[in-house]
This record gives C-alpha cells, structure tokens and sequence, in this order.
C-alpha cells in the first residue's frame, strides 16, 4: 500500500539558508524605508513598514473572505 501513496516521494530535509540572501533582502528593505538599524545592531520595523504590513494582511483577509 505504501507504494500506492507515495509514489517514491521522500521525507523532507533541513538544510540552511544563504546569509547573503538575508543580508541583501534586509538592506532592501532599509531602502524602502520599511526597516531600520537598530542602535543594538540589529533591525526593527519603522511606523511605515508597520502600516504597510497592516494594509497587506487586510487586503489578503478580504480574498480571503470572498473565496
């Protein structure tokens, strides 16, 4: 039966993500203005990033309602 459902699909694996990929994702959001450098060294959500995010889940919730 095992073969019926799987069709010799494998488990899934970790395996680790590309800093750089991170990096650069992170910087272009800096430049969006969405993120800002942290004075701790890291990054934090700006007021504009926060209202955007805002404004995306409800436009996703409303397809979501409609579906």
């Amino acid at each position: 039966m095992e073969k019926i459902f799987r069709n010799g699909v494998i488990p899934g694996h970790f395996s680790r993500g590309s800093k750089s990929m991170v990096r650069r994702v992170l910087q272009a959001l800096v430049g969006l203005k969405m993120v800002e450098k942290d004075k701790d060294g890291g990054r934090e959500l700006t007021s504009h990033g926060q209202r955007d995010l805002v404004r995306i889940a409800g436009q996703v919730a409303a397809a979501n309602k409609k579906h």
